[in-house]
């Protein structure tokens, strides 16, 4: 537990930090003529610390990645997901298929 806190306080530092420090700069020469040249050094770090900032939200698989325990129930969660959804599927198929068949029983069968 405490590997998760220490990886997700790092993560969240190295994530927002430099996302704060580029809107101060932002800010700052937002009145200043710029160079496209120059426009364009910022706009591809601004991509970069947005990418950083973005990816202070995946919490998540810092602690499927660090927790054996939480990766075992997330394999059981979508195990049953996927066969519930797949085994429904298969059932409704089974049935269509079924009803089809008796259709063509009856067709060949006629009542006299």
């Amino acid at each position: 537990m405490a590997l998760m806190l220490v990886l997700q306080s790092i993560k969240s530092s190295f994530a927002s930090i430099p996302y704060a420090i580029f809107n101060t700069y932002m800010l700052i020469t937002i009145n200043r003529n710029k160079t496209l040249l120059h426009q364009a050094k910022e706009n591809i770090l601004s991509q970069i610390v947005y990418f950083l900032f973005w990816s202070n939200y995946t919490s998540f698989f810092v602690y499927m990645y660090s927790s054996t325990i939480f990766k075992d129930q997330w394999k059981k969660l979508m195990k049953k997901i996927f066969c519930c959804l797949y085994g429904k599927r298969q059932r409704q198929l089974h049935y269509q298929t079924q009803l089809k068949q008796m259709t063509v029983v009856r067709s060949m069968v006629k009542p006299n």
